[in-house]
C-alpha cells in the first residue's frame, strides 16, 4: 500500500482505508488531490505507525516460525528501511512524486 502511494494518487485512487482517513481529518478524494493536504499527511503517518506496529509483532514472533518457512519473510528486511525512507518525506503525498 504505502510503496505503490505515489502511483495511485497519481491514478486518482485512494486505498487507505476510510477510517483513518477520517480520524485523519482527510477524505479519499482529498488525498488525491494535489499534495492532499494536512490531513493526508496525519493518514500517511498513521499507515506507516500501523506497518510498524505490525513489523513489531511479527518480529516478536519470528522466532517461533519453522526454519523451512522463513525464507518466505526475507523481504521483510526491506521494511524497516522503507518505512524510514517514506517518514523522512521521501514517498508521502505532494513530496515531488505527482
Amino acid at each position: 500500500l504505502l510503496l505503490l502511494l505515489p502511483l495511485h494518487r497519481r491514478r486518482g485512487q485512494c486505498f487507505v482505508p476510510a477510517d483513518i482517513l477520517a480520524a485523519a481529518g482527510s477524505s479519499s478524494e482529498e488525498f488525491v488531490k494535489a499534495d492532499g493536504g494536512p490531513g493526508a499527511q496525519r493518514a500517511v503517518a498513521a499507515v506507516i505507525a500501523l506497518a510498524r506496529e505490525h513489523l513489531s509483532a511479527f518480529e516478536r514472533g519470528a522466532a517461533a516460525l519453522p526454519a523451512s518457512l522463513r525464507p518466505a519473510f526475507l523481504p521483510l528486511v526491506l521494511t524497516r528501511a522503507y518505512l524510514g525512507k517514506m517518514e523522512a518525506g521521501e514517498v508521502l503525498p505532494g513530496a515531488g512524486r505527482r
